[in-house]
């Protein structure tokens, strides 16, 4: 868990970028909370432990197409802060095996996984091959999240993260709540999740 552990536990929804030329932190802050109060919380599918490229991640049991929908206008919207990839950025890249597709994100976008390439997870471990292992993991992160497994999850903020230098631990600026009206549906939803873990 060590890499994990650096970034700490969370789920992007735009990857890293470096800011473009005349903008700022606090151009990105308003872009941001403007957006968010536009949206509306919603609560998740319940959450399950998965493998992704050998990796354990808590995921939907299920596709959520609000939280696609959100992922793929912050891509969208947040996209004339971020700075183009370098040379070393593209090959770093490209040298995973991509598809053509991901390829054409990664030029237009500066990352290969998003759109209908985009799934939602928390990373919680590095890469495990070994079965043995695999399968000591996997019990132990059932115990350690059982509190959190098959239990829906209320979205309902987008955070703000930066990484203060190369291998630095990325550190919180600010996390801004979606204030938007709530859909009469989507109020029942809420209410019953909040009232469940109350």
């Amino acid at each position: 868990t060590r890499k994990p552990r650096k970034y700490g536990p969370h789920a992007t929804l735009k990857a890293p970028f470096h800011l473009r030329q005349n903008t700022s932190v606090e151009d990105l802050h308003q872009a941001i909370s403007d957006f968010c109060r536009q949206r509306h919380s919603f609560v998740l599918p319940p959450l399950i432990l998965s493998r992704i490229n050998s990796f354990f991640c808590l995921v939907p049991s299920v596709e959520s197409p609000r939280l696609n929908d959100v992922a793929a206008a912050c891509v969208q919207e947040f996209d004339c802060f971020r700075a183009p990839l370098t040379l070393i950025e593209q090959a770093r890249r490209k040298a995973a095996i991509l598809t053509e597709k991901e390829l054409q994100y990664l030029e237009s976008w500066g990352y290969p996984h998003v759109f209908d390439r985009y799934r939602f997870h928390i990373t919680l471990t590095s890469r495990l091959t070994d079965r043995q292992e695999v399968n000591q993991v996997f019990n132990l992160l059932e115990q350690t999240f059982s509190d959190v497994l098959n239990k829906k999850v209320l979205f309902d903020g987008i955070s703000l993260l930066v990484e203060p230098g190369p291998g630095k631990k990325l550190r919180l600026l600010q996390r801004f709540p979606l204030d938007g009206p709530l859909l009469d549906g989507e109020k029942e939803d809420v209410k019953r999740y909040e009232k469940a873990g109350s």
